[in-house]
């Protein structure tokens, strides 16, 4: 009974939602219709005139951010997948603004989605890091509020209770005990290749995976927290699932486990679709995919428009967005407005805001689709000058995309794997360089890794003719294949802080421009 009056709360609490996003949606009009109008505002507000330089990350744009930064700052880490992360500072007000773009963003899906079970659970880091994501998620020590709980399940992980447990039994054991409880409709994880390895769990771990289950289950001893965040999360059918969990001898899928499931909500763009794609094939067609805004820890780049279908426009509050046509110049005038571009061309976004970006090159590259009155729809496409070169080769992430697309369509035991990079290297005492094919294994795969690199090798070659030749001329050997356990790659790609907290913000990029061996250690 417990189950069903929460769930009858949950329904006013949709019901609720999808009217709001039906009013956020007309804000959401006007601030489309005053596009040209608010963003000469902004030009003249920041002053950008024609004197004023484009920036990449570095001291003077990380001085100005500092000058900004405000009572009560604290500095949000970027991922740092390809490099050293950048510190961002965030005062209280700059997190609730995020925070009510997250919000705005959902509302708006749920009314035009017609969503009809809005609970969500958040697939983040269970441990504490200093991500912007664990900013705009900070709870206190005690459980949030009841009405809080049945929306946002997720936010039961930061009671002390709770952490103890995720130590005891593992993250995905957790995770698992919460949405079988809770049975939210939607799912978000801001990159899919976190869905993808909790549903490999499931799979190849499921004694694992339920062992926390099996534990409730069989009347093991747990806090008195834990049976109140159990009540507090319950929902019609949970003991029936939890049973089924704790008695399945073979594993159960994750819409076994969460049945109803509506929504989930993850990046599709850049280098990220191997991921959404393995994990598409594992949810039923019923579940909807609603791809996430495009946002850095730097700034929000774009927010989600809903029409005749999802459009992404950059209508960021208080940002300026102008555009640089991949390959120009990288100079104020070459710079285009939103406006003005072409549809079908390529361009790296450059921001302003009242955050202290002034005309900062964000490195993201998107493609104009189309317009929306006159607002241009943006899809993201790649990070640039994601790239490396031994000899002059100059070898990119798309090229790299492709030929890791071409080992897994001829290698379809690749497909299982969570994550492949490509990583450049050059041993000590060793004359030529190669590069290196790392693959991050969660499970033991049948695998022949001298076919796999050879295929790798000669879609290399046919993508990079530099790189064919370097080959040819026994300038380049050939690429070597090195298998991982996962963990141990993110955190020597990443560092040791993402070793255990990747599922926040970690970009599982296809290659580094860093060395295998400066990544040692």
């Amino acid at each position: 009974m417990r189950g069903v009056i929460h769930d009858l709360l949950r329904a006013c609490i949709a019901l609720g939602t999808r009217n709001l996003g039906r009013l956020l949606a007309l804000r959401h009009r006007w601030r489309i219709w005053r596009f040209d109008a608010h963003q000469a505002a902004l030009h003249r507000r920041y002053g950008l005139g024609p004197d004023v330089p484009i920036l990449r990350h570095g001291r003077e744009l990380q001085a100005q951010l500092e000058a900004h930064a405000g009572p009560g700052v604290a500095y949000a880490a970027t991922s740092g997948s390809s490099g050293m992360p950048k510190r961002i500072p965030y005062t209280p007000g700059r997190v609730r603004m995020v925070k009510a773009v997250y919000m705005d963003a959902f509302a708006r899906a749920y009314a035009a989605l017609g969503i009809r079970r809005t609970s969500l659970y958040v697939f983040s880091s269970l441990k504490r890091d200093a991500s912007l994501t664990a900013l705009m998620m900070a709870e206190s020590n005690d459980l949030p509020p009841f009405f809080s709980t049945l929306q946002a399940p997720y936010r039961v992980h930061s009671h002390p209770e709770m952490e103890a447990l995720a130590e005891r039994y593992g993250t995905a054991a957790v995770r698992l005990w919460v949405l079988a409880i809770s049975r939210p409709g939607c799912l978000y994880a801001t990159n899919p290749s976190t869905l993808s390895v909790f549903q490999d769990t499931l799979a190849h771990d499921w004694d694992g995976a339920r062992a926390m289950v099996v534990a409730w289950v069989g009347r093991g001893e747990f806090a008195e927290p834990v049976h109140r965040i159990a009540r507090r999360l319950a929902a019609r059918g949970s003991e029936a699932r939890l049973h089924a969990i704790a008695s399945a001898k073979t594993p159960m899928t994750l819409a076994e486990c969460v049945p109803g499931l509506e929504l989930i909500c993850c990046w599709d763009g850049g280098y990220v679709r191997p991921f959404l794609d393995r994990v598409r094939g594992r949810l039923p067609a019923s579940v909807r995919h609603l791809p996430m805004y495009a946002m850095s820890t730097e700034t929000v780049e774009t927010v989600p428009h809903f029409g005749e279908g999802i459009s992404f426009l950059p209508l960021a509050h208080g940002v300026r967005c102008e555009f640089l046509p991949v390959g120009a110049e990288e100079a104020p005038c070459a710079l285009v407005s939103g406006e003005s571009l072409e549809v079908g061309r390529a361009y790296s976004l450059v921001v302003s805001d009242p955050h202290g970006l002034r005309r900062y090159h964000t490195e993201d590259v998107f493609a104009a689709v189309g317009h929306i009155c006159g607002v241009p729809d943006l899809r993201f496409k790649r990070r640039l000058g994601l790239s490396f070169s031994f000899t002059g080769e100059k070898l990119t992430g798309a090229q790299v995309s492709a030929a890791l697309d071409a080992v897994r369509t001829e290698h379809p035991d690749a497909a299982e794997i969570p994550w492949m990079v490509c990583v450049p290297s050059q041993p000590e005492g060793e004359a030529i360089p190669h590069y290196r094919l790392a693959l991050g294994l969660r499970s033991p795969v049948q695998l022949d890794e001298v076919a796999v690199a050879l295929s790798f090798d000669a879609a290399l070659c046919s993508q990079n003719p530099e790189y064919a030749d370097k080959r040819a001329s026994g300038r380049l050997a050939a690429p070597r294949v090195a298998c991982n356990d996962f963990e141990a790659l993110v955190a020597r790609v990443g560092g040791e802080r993402h070793a255990e907290s990747w599922e926040t913000q970690f970009k599982f990029l296809p290659m580094v421009s860093r060395t295998w061996e400066s990544m040692a250690g």
